[in-house]
């Protein structure tokens, strides 16, 4: 864990060695260890060193090949160290040092601008190879780590966050409208554009090779290249999923200090969490595990009383917190900080005191069950599977079942929007789907503003389709990997690193990640029940209440209860966002108003608006951080 900034010049003059200094200046909070740079000519690099793991210890970067040719600076960790070392050694390219930057330079030494699909872990990588005049960067295949960049055709700058760029007084600060109007309209369409003109994130799964010539972007990671997965019985697939979801635990071990683990209570942190100690109790992993939960004992489905039985049963040390939620300053902050959007209330900030107290403990390495969702609750589109193989009966068993998943949708909606929609012709299917969107753009989104962003072109535009054969497949990898994911990723990463915690997701792991796509739809779902194969291959190590549970609190009340406290219908009032035309602000205040009656009413239906509310509140506080004002807020 680290932070990395760079600069440059392509336009034969040298690097602005000034312009990085600032640059690392901004990104001070991620380097607890230290800073170091270096520059040659047309090229200045800079790390920010944090050290979560004890190879670190040993890490001078930007780290130099011996030729002095090579520099790279590495953010993250490389979990496949042994099997790449033993790689490199079989090519004549043993490493030199037993840290990560060094596997990563060799690798680039031994496979060029194919090194990252050698990588498995969680990186941000830039290297500088002098003599092929090129800087190659690379980000992990789901974007846990961060990667920023802005290009003006001269000059190439890259950095761990945004706010870092902007301190090149060189580069503008303008709006980029087509991305506001896509956040307003709750669809987050494009992996690549941020909230700045010009200013880009590199697309998980990537490299980006810049020379003189331009910018070259390739994917090198595609899913679907993973071998298919098929086992004779539910055992086979459960044994399967234990063991690599355990080496995904074990390679998120290797950490300085004890290892805090978020234990909400559910199969996904229960899981990891017990994983850990069963591997810390071996001796497989040295780390010793505190596992850190968030009470609501005001709420009926409060999930205290599931973690404190799994923390139990296997020992785990196990502290537990209030409800500490910050006040409406702390979004301020964030706004300011990163010149970004800020937190959500049921995010980052919702741990905010058990990241704090997990740090006060010693960790700087937290473990999460996060992403679990993402690829392990399957895909209705699975209902377009049985259609085109004529099972209908099966067809309206599963629309039945997943009714009540989908918030009691009627079994006809389920089966023309799983099973048909699919179905349809691809160019067809973006006209609709154009048609439905331009419907549902929120009402207070005015229609100028949707036609000068060109909304309707950016929600029209083609997405990726990765070349599975199933359209479960499909649909659980277009979601798991889409925008909406990649930005909470990257507030998750900055909202722990903020107070010297590395968040380590090991849903994240790319073999775990491949083996789930790969696994056929009934080992994701069956009948009512989510997450099939976790739960079998977790029978007999978390209670057996946790590993049946499948209902999750509602957490909504978090955006409620900070946008009062932001003023409530105040906060909506002398809108920059509607100095901008960006938002019809009555219409803003009148949505607040009918979120604030229903949930006055305890009607779950307010749930349905936080959503939007806290969009609006959070896109104007980052304007105002990038008008450089003060919040209104009290």
């Amino acid at each position: 864990m680290s932070g990395l900034a760079g600069f440059l010049a392509l336009d034969g003059g040298s690097a602005e060695t000034l312009v990085l200094q600032r640059m690392l200046a901004a990104l001070a909070h991620r380097g607890r260890d230290g800073q170091n740079t270096w520059s040659s000519g047309p090229i200045a690099m800079g790390h920010q060193a944090f050290w979560t793991t004890p190879e670190a210890r040993g890490e001078i970067q930007p780290w130099r090949h011996p030729s002095g040719e090579l520099v790279a600076t590495l953010d993250g960790r490389i979990d496949n160290r042994r099997p790449l070392r033993d790689a490199l050694v079989a090519r004549g390219l043993a490493p030199r040092a037993d840290h990560d930057a060094e596997l990563v330079l060799r690798a680039y030494e031994c496979w060029g601008e194919d090194f990252a699909r050698e990588l498995v872990g969680d990186f941000a990588v830039a290297i500088w190879d002098g003599p092929a005049r090129r800087l190659v960067c690379a980000r992990d295949p789901l974007g846990v780590k961060p990667f920023y960049y802005h290009f003006d055709g001269h000059h190439f700058r890259w950095s761990s966050e945004p706010q870092a760029i902007f301190e090149d007084p060189t580069v503008p600060r303008r709006p980029h409208e087509g991305m506001v109007a896509e956040m307003l309209a709750g669809y987050l369409v494009s992996t690549e554009e941020t909230l700045w003109q010009g200013l880009f994130r590199l697309r998980p799964g990537h490299t980006l090779t810049v020379t003189r010539d331009g910018l070259c972007l390739r994917r090198y990671w595609s899913p679907e290249s993973a071998p298919e997965v098929r086992h004779a019985s539910d055992a086979g697939y459960a044994e399967h999923f234990r063991t690599v979801l355990e080496e995904a635990v074990r390679s998120r071990l290797r950490a300085v200090g004890p290892v805090g683990a978020h234990l909400s209570g559910g199969i996904d942190s229960s899981s990891v969490a017990v994983l850990a100690q069963r591997l810390s109790e071996s001796g497989a992993a040295s780390a010793r595990i505190e596992a850190f939960t968030q009470s609501h004992p005001e709420l009926a489905d409060d999930e205290r009383p599931f973690a404190e039985e799994t923390a139990s049963r296997w020992g785990i040390k196990w502290h537990v917190l209030l409800p500490d939620p910050p006040g409406p300053g702390h979004y301020e902050e964030q706004a300011r900080r990163y010149l970004d959007f800020p937190d959500y209330p049921n995010g980052t900030a919702w741990s905010l005191a058990l990241t704090r107290l997990a740090a006060s403990n010693g960790c700087r390495v937290m473990l999460t069950g996060v992403w679990g969702n993402a690829f392990l609750e399957g895909s209705v589109e699975h209902l377009a599977d049985l259609l085109r193989s004529f099972r209908l009966a099966e067809t309206l068993r599963c629309a039945r079942a997943w009714g009540p998943l989908l918030g009691g949708t009627s079994p006809a909606s389920v089966v023309f929007n799983g099973g048909v929609r699919p179905l349809v012709p691809a160019k067809l299917r973006r006209a609709i789907g154009s048609l439905v969107r331009r419907r549902i753009v929120p009402s207070f989104v005015p229609p100028a503003f949707a036609r000068r962003a060109a909304l309707r072109d950016r929600l029209r535009a083609p997405e990726w389709v990765p070349s599975y054969p199933t359209f479960a497949q499909r649909g659980v990898c277009r979601a798991a990997l889409s925008a909406w994911n990649i930005h909470a990723s990257e507030i998750m990463e900055r909202g722990g690193l903020q107070h010297g915690i590395e968040e380590r997701h090991p849903f994240t792991d790319r073999r775990l990640v491949e083996l789930c796509l790969a696994l056929p739809e009934s080992q994701r779902w069956r009948g009512r029940t989510l997450k099939w194969v976790e739960r079998e291959a977790m029978s007999g190590l978390v209670p057996e209440s946790v590993r049946m549970k499948t209902d999750q609190p509602e957490l909504s009340f978090l955006h409620m209860d900070a946008l009062a406290a932001a003023g409530g219908e105040h906060a909506f009032e002398r809108l920059r966002l509607a100095e901008q035309g960006w938002v019809d602000a009555p219409r803003a205040r009148a949505l607040y108003r009918r979120a604030a009656e229903l949930y006055a009413r305890r009607d779950p239906r307010y749930a349905e608006l936080v959503g939007p509310l806290w969009t609006i509140h959070g896109l104007e506080l980052w304007l105002q951080a990038a008008m450089g004002e003060p919040s209104p807020c009290p």
